[in-house]
């Protein structure tokens, strides 16, 4: 976990500041669990955080064409690392809102259901 901070750290000053990780701050974050036997196990909590099972962590997106969900113009599956999804879907929802922002610009439209800044908001990660 800690080679996976260092990875994401934006500065230098940040990867010092990253701190290791025991087996005990684990068990006190619920990420790893003891059996009965005294075997040390991943809760799922760690399954998504890391993206050790697919099946189990996944973000879904999609956009559909008109009011239904019956048929799709847009679908995306996003696997990996519970931080990757999230900027992924990120990612997905900030490109629907400027196609449908551009859409309605083009056909002179003024007034949308949804600001890309709302958005933001919504779904923007902590720095």
């Amino acid at each position: 976990m800690k080679k996976v901070a260092v990875r994401n750290a934006r500065s230098e000053a940040q990867k010092r500041e990253i701190k290791d990780l025991s087996r005990n701050n684990l068990l006190s974050w619920g990420l790893l669990a003891e059996d009965e036997k005294g075997e040390i196990h991943p809760t799922n909590g760690y399954v998504y955080l890391t993206g050790g099972d697919p099946l189990l962590s996944m973000i879904q997106c999609g956009m559909f064409k008109g009011t239904t969900r019956a048929v799709f113009v847009d679908k995306r599956e996003y696997t990996g690392t519970l931080w990757k999804q999230i900027d992924e879907a990120h990612h997905f929802v900030l490109r629907i809102f400027i196609l449908a922002q551009e859409f309605a610009e083009s056909t002179g439209r003024t007034s949308m259901s949804f600001r890309l800044t709302a958005s933001e908001k919504l779904l923007s990660m902590p720095s």
